[in-house]
């Protein structure tokens, strides 16, 4: 009785280690998929790796079908050209791939794509047989889509009717791109600084910039940074190292490295890729170079950098708006050219309260130039104010000599504080200048204190005095009998609060007085 029992368990045993070594048979897949360029409206390579662990033969109907192609700008139904780089080394003959059942001639090398679906699909070609653990190598090619993407999950089936095995495609290995996404290019990082601020100086600018995609010269890819206002290059630019990179030599003028092309009407730096080369995504390029800053006073313009690639290609950047610390003039943003401005003494600190003579003020960055509107560079303007009283416009001498007539004192006050006037900008806007301070000029209507002087008073004031008149010239000295024409008697300090007369006399003795009219401090 105990013999059945055991006969049956064997037969089970016997059933179960069938059915394990039928599933453990199933086709196994290995399969990669990357792409050569993510870029929108570009013609892209998809190129794929795989292996299987049985051999398919034509004669099976055996197939392989790529499932998850999703985004491709071409035709709805297309055959694509396959090219197998690994097929030759395995059959002497190239044509493996048929874009076709084995029972319909025609479509070598080729697969059939249907975009709507998403599927290439491939079928082994007459006579011919995928043998297994061999690693074949193809590749197709592709427009991508015109919008941006992240890349869709992909699968391959291989097999016959009847007998096939799915697999999601594996990641593809570093640095290759994700089948199927398209992207945007775009800077993952941009910094701009410069080294020094100042209007008439010589100044070197530092670029930093990296991509999120590969740059190849084999692309035609360009670079332009825009919006260098207010300095001057050489045509030719020679492009130095940042911080040790080799990024300057990633760009040429002709067969020479390390160079780039101003051009002055357009105030823009063209960087052109030298031959066999390539910027890779994530890698931080570096470069800088020297300009001379021009005499004009600007807030921070818009910097840019331009990106031009395959299929008309092209991005650009505007390089974010950087304020400085309140003072700070060791950081400023890319191109923003400022200028010091102080004064601290005048000359003489007195004068006649009847007015009329000239003071001189003495000080640095007087002629500085700001940009009233774009192209239109000015000079600022200058008002001198004795006590609130009076404001007098100054005159511009040089960089370093303003000068502003005394005007005359008609109000009871001999010691007033002497103030003096920035003006400019479309408003006209006035900012006062304190003597023995330091100011910079950042734009048509921004200034900052600088600095502080410890070696002189921050207010200055004017002393009027009185005096007499003096007389330096007459307009004639000859007259007719019949008197009635005007003489006219120039000088300095006539005062309008007093009265004067005219004294005709001859051999010192007086004629006639003749009461004068006041026309002025000088006459």
């Amino acid at each position: 009785e105990g013999a059945p029992d055991m006969i049956m368990c064997r037969w089970v045993q016997c059933i179960v280690l069938v059915l394990l070594s039928i599933t453990s048979h199933g086709l196994d897949i290995q399969f990669s998929i990357w792409q050569q360029t993510p870029l929108p409206n570009t013609l892209n390579q998809i190129s794929a790796n795989f292996s299987l662990s049985e051999d398919l033969r034509s004669d099976d109907g055996s197939f392989i079908n790529i499932t998850g192609l999703t985004g491709f700008a071409t035709g709805d139904s297309l055959e694509l050209l396959l090219v197998c780089r690994t097929c030759t080394e395995y059959l002497w003959s190239k044509y493996l791939f048929c874009s076709r059942p084995p029972n319909v001639a025609g479509g070598a090398d080729q697969g059939l794509l249907n975009r709507r679906a998403g599927t290439l699909t491939f079928w082994i070609c007459p006579g011919r047989t995928l043998s297994k653990y061999v690693n074949y190598s193809i590749s197709f090619e592709a427009v991508n889509s015109g919008q941006e993407q992240p890349s869709p999950p992909i699968f391959v089936s291989a097999g016959y009717p009847g007998h096939t095995n799915t697999s999601l495609a594996m990641k593809p290995f570093p640095g290759q791109y994700q089948p199927l996404s398209v992207i945007m290019p775009r800077l993952s990082a941009f910094t701009i600084s410069q080294d020094n601020p100042f209007i008439r100086s010589f100044n070197s600018l530092n670029v930093t910039f990296k991509f999120n995609i590969d740059l190849r010269s084999s692309d035609g890819w360009t670079l332009i940074l825009s919006g260098l206002q207010g300095v001057s290059l050489m045509s030719v630019v020679t492009l130095e190292d940042l911080n040790g990179s080799d990024g300057p030599g990633h760009f040429c003028i002709s067969n020479n490295s390390r160079l780039g092309s101003w051009n002055n009407s357009s105030q823009t730096i063209q960087l052109a890729m030298c031959n066999g080369t390539s910027i890779l995504q994530g890698q931080e390029v570096n470069i800088r170079f020297s300009l001379q800053n021009l005499g004009v006073v600007q807030a921070q313009p818009n910097v840019s950098i331009i990106f031009s690639g395959p299929s008309n290609l092209q991005s650009t950047v505007i390089f974010p708006k950087v304020s400085a610390p309140s003072g700070d003039l060791r950081f400023h943003a890319p191109l923003v050219l400022l200028d010091v401005v102080s004064w601290s003494q005048v000359t003489p600190n007195s004068g006649f309260a009847s007015g009329g003579s000239k003071m001189v003020l003495h000080g640095s960055g007087f002629a500085f130039q700001y940009w009233f509107s774009e192209k239109d560079p000015r000079t600022p303007g200058y008002i001198c104010s004795f006590g609130s009283l009076f404001n007098i416009s100054a005159q511009l001498v040089n960089d370093s000599t303003l000068v502003c007539s005394i005007p005359l004192l008609n109000q009871f006050a001999t010691d007033l504080p002497l103030q003096l006037f920035l003006v400019m900008g479309p408003n006209n806007s006035s900012f006062p200048l304190d003597a023995n301070v330091t100011y910079y000029v950042e734009s048509a209507d921004t200034i900052h204190v600088h600095n502080t002087s410890i070696f002189g008073p921050t207010d200055i004031r004017f002393q009027y005095v009185e005096c007499l008149a003096g007389i330096s010239r007459e307009s004639m000295r000859i007259g007719g009998s019949s008197g009635g024409s005007p003489i006219y008697v120039s000088g300095f300090g006539f005062d309008f609060k007093t009265d004067y007369l005219c004294s005709f006399s001859r051999n010192q003795d007086e004629i006639f007085n003749s009461v004068a009219t006041y026309n002025g401090p000088t006459q």
